[in-house]
């Protein structure tokens, strides 16, 4: 069977983008099952109301629970506070958090590097 990993990352502009794709490759070819929510949004078409808002915090957060580990693309102070979020739930709650520095490492804040397992 498949390990789930949920891959954490930003990928709203080209370079965040890139790299998420890159991610979802490499972890694929590892014959990984990956949960990304780029791939598993709730619905493309209403992003801006609380059932949508919901919908996705629950989703994801079942997804986590659901998971072996957590990857995370992680962009130092600048990255995104969804996907802090999404760590440290999965910290929280025993699953192992992997990051995955694409930034200067004296810019990575301290609750992500000691909150992760590699």
């Amino acid at each position: 069977m498949k390990t789930q990993i949920y891959l954490a990352g930003p990928y709203l502009n080209d370079d965040e983008l890139d790299y998420y794709n890159k991610a979802l490759i490499l972890l694929r070819n590892k014959n990984l099952n990956i949960y990304s929510s780029k791939e598993n949004q709730v619905s493309k078409n209403n992003t801006s109301n609380e059932e949508w808002a919901r919908e996705t915090f629950i989703q994801e957060a079942n997804a986590i629970v659901d998971s072996k580990a957590v990857v995370m693309l992680y962009f130092g102070d600048y990255s995104d506070s969804g996907i802090a979020w999404e760590c440290g739930y999965a910290f929280a709650i025993g699953i192992p958090v992997i990051v995955v520095h694409l930034c200067d490492e004296s810019k990575s804040n301290c609750m992500v590097n000691c909150g992760a397992h590699s």
